[in-house]
């Protein structure tokens, strides 16, 4: 079985470029038909610090009847008995047990699933793995964040903060060593499809079609149009975002690290939140 994994930091095309593979006749993904594609799962970035070890078997069936009312299990196609046939000591090797299943009870030999850099820990564990990493311009980056961010009124723009998040995540991308690693632009994305495409297509040994050209889903976009996108960052926001950039950038990684690692400690699992739109078709009232 032949896994992919697209990874890169959010709002940097890791969707759109996975909705792409996901439209090859070999390759299986979950996708939400009425949304944007891809669906994104919390089994290695949620669920661990929520329900604990699943080796002990309380934890274990409460981690799976929690999952069992998520959209992703839903448009999984798994039934509860399938679900809880499932083997995997581990969150990651639960999840991949599960989509080798998936992909095999749907005729495919390949599967693709998107990842947050954070989650890479876990997943580098794991052979027959293509990583697809993502990276987008900083300023492009955090202005499609902050776009993003600005629809919830509570949420207060820090671009400090974004700075910094972007670049642990590069870090932990740049880190990331594989033999069968491919490194793409989002720009390059945009202004180069085709080859993109092709080369990604010749790096995990697939026939490329036309076909893949062709977008199934609606663009995962924070704007409405060029007018709003070029509002949500002032001039002088730029130059600081390239100033903090600089100074950012020279930080070794082990200190992004370690911040993250203490804020962890210091987080209540209680806290922890789900992805949104992880019950989004849930009746509950």
């Amino acid at each position: 079985m032949k896994r992919i994994i697209v990874v890169g930091k959010n709002r940097s095309g890791t969707k759109w470029i996975s909705n792409i593979i996901s439209n090859h006749p070999d390759v299986f993904s979950i996708q939400s038909h009425g949304g944007q594609g891809t669906m994104e799962t919390n089994i290695i970035s949620r669920m661990p610090a929520i329900f604990g070890d699943i080796k002990i078997r309380e934890n274990k069936i409460g981690f799976l009847e929690c999952f069992s009312a998520t959209d992703y299990y839903k448009l999984s196609g798994l039934t509860k008995d399938e679900l809880f046939d499932i083997p995997g000591e581990d969150y990651t090797s639960f999840f991949f047990n599960m989509m080798d299943f998936l992909a095999k009870k749907n005729g495919k030999g390949i599967w693709v699933q998107k990842f947050s850099p954070l989650s890479l820990n876990q997943i580098t564990k794991k052979e027959n793995v293509y990583y697809i990493t993502i990276k987008r311009n900083i300023v492009d980056n955090i202005r499609s964040t902050c776009g993003m961010y600005s629809k919830n009124k509570h949420h207060k723009k820090n671009l400090v903060r974004e700075v910094f998040i972007y670049q642990y995540m590069l870090k932990k991308l740049n880190k990331l060593r594989s033999k069968d690693l491919i490194n793409i632009n989002y720009e390059d994305l945009r202004t180069n499809k085709k080859q993109t495409l092709i080369n990604i297509c010749k790096f995990l040994n697939i026939e490329f079609t036309e076909d893949l050209l062709v977008d199934s889903y609606v663009k995962n976009s924070s704007f409405i149009n060029i007018t709003e996108r070029q509002d949500i960052l002032k001039k002088h926001e730029v130059y600081i975002i390239k100033l903090l950039n600089l100074f950012v950038s020279l930080l070794p990684l082990f200190i992004f690290s370690t911040m993250h690692k203490i804020f962890q400690i210091f987080k209540s699992p209680y806290k922890t939140t789900f992805i949104p739109g992880t019950f989004k078709d849930h009746n509950y009232k």
